[in-house]
């Protein structure tokens, strides 16, 4: 199981998630992506992209002005 990171910072979106789905590609079941976002409305893209891709959100926290949600592939 491998663990990355995916820094999205100064996208706006949809770009964030356009980014998770290409770096999805390049993982396997299991694999657990940890993505940086600053972009309004990222929690409910990355809640909505969970669901259509059926990955699990682990976690989903905010820090410093920025977001992290924790995916599991």
């Amino acid at each position: 199981m491998a663990e990355v990171e995916l820094d999205t910072t100064g996208l706006s979106c949809p770009m964030p998630i356009v980014k998770m789905s290409r770096k999805r590609r390049e993982l396997k079941p299991g694999d657990i992506m940890n993505v940086i976002s600053d972009a309004d409305g990222f929690r409910n893209s990355v809640q909505v992209w969970c669901k259509r891709e059926n990955a699990e959100l682990l976690e989903f926290k905010e820090e410093g002005g920025k977001f992290i949600a924790s995916v599991k592939i």
